[in-house]
């Protein structure tokens, strides 16, 4: 846990740069937190529970490109998000020199295999990559693996409730959250 919320948006050299561009900064960083919390679980909430909210082209969109896949949404992202965090400390241990290489042809590699094999839609690996991006927006390891963890929090909230229950897991992580400080 972070000892502050706040720690996890601002580093020290933060104040090296003009109030404007500062703030920017700080604001895209807790712009990627919301984004690692809620982009999975708005997949899941759209597609599995709450459709209907959904335009009517987005939705057929979506629909087509989920066509052929055997698992339900949950269990799909389920899957990508833990292949996703055992790269993610697979290049966190493997040496310098070889890590980011390693990290990028895997997730290339495996993204792509996962859809031609129908078990994944396209939209859910941009959105698993787009989640592992903002992820790494947050200041420090230990603050961006609390996130990590919450974001099956979140998930599992949105497969139950649907667009309420990504509501619901934000309430309470922010209730965990007050308590742990409080």
């Amino acid at each position: 846990m972070p000892h502050l919320l706040w720690d996890m948006f601002v580093q020290a050299n933060d104040r090296n740069y003009a109030y404007p561009i500062m703030g920017a900064i700080r604001f895209l960083r807790v712009l990627g937190a919301l984004i690692t919390l809620i982009f999975p679980a708005i997949y899941v909430a759209l597609v599995a529970v709450n459709p209907e909210i959904l335009k009517i082209e987005l939705a057929l969109s979506i629909a087509q490109s989920r066509e052929g896949i055997p698992y339900p949404p949950f269990v799909e992202i389920t899957i990508m998000l833990l292949i996703i965090e055992l790269i993610i400390e697979a290049s966190i241990r493997l040496p310098l020199s070889i890590g980011p290489t390693v990290t990028m042809v895997g997730g290339i590699v495996i993204g792509q295999a996962v859809v031609d094999a129908k078990l994944v839609s396209n939209l859910l690996i941009i959105i698993v990559a787009a989640t592992s991006i903002a992820n790494s927006t947050v200041v420090g390891f230990q603050n961006a693996l609390i996130l990590r963890l919450l974001k099956y929090v979140v998930v599992i909230f949105a497969s139950i409730y649907g667009v309420l229950g990504i509501l619901s897991g934000l309430v309470f992580i922010s209730a965990y959250f007050v308590y742990a400080w409080g």
